[in-house]
């Protein structure tokens, strides 16, 4: 799928998470996962209209992969596909969010260190 232009070049992207893990190495965490929607824009190019106030959305950056993974609502994928850089994402359903995040984050051995997660955002 061909993506819209971002507002910054690729390689601002990467570096912003390059410098978010080093970050996350300093402090000794293993994941982050980012909720806040000025924060999502910083990692990925991301803006929405609107943010679900109950929905996990967010972008995780590992300490140990270059990966910027996308954690959206099922129906916004189009969106995040065509305005987002990301190179993986997890998409769910309202009805089964926390339990489809939780899942992937143990299937992808994101729960095996320690997990940040961003507080004061709109998401839970």
């Amino acid at each position: 799928m061909e993506r819209a232009e971002l507002p910054f070049p690729v390689e601002e992207y990467r570096d912003r998470a390059r410098r978010v893990r080093a970050e996350l190495e300093r402090r000794g965490v293993d994941v982050l996962y980012v909720m806040s929607p000025a924060n999502m824009c910083y990692l990925t190019g991301f803006e929405s209209i609107w943010y679900p106030p109950r929905a996990p959305l967010g972008v995780v950056v590992t300490r140990d992969s270059d990966a910027i993974v996308f954690v959206d609502y099922e129906r916004h994928r189009s969106l995040v596909e065509m305005t987002a850089h990301f190179d993986d994402a997890i998409f769910f359903t309202y009805e089964t969010a926390l339990e489809t995040v939780a899942a992937e984050f143990a299937a992808r051995g994101w729960t095996d260190g320690t997990v940040g997660i961003e507080w004061h955002s709109r998401s839970p």
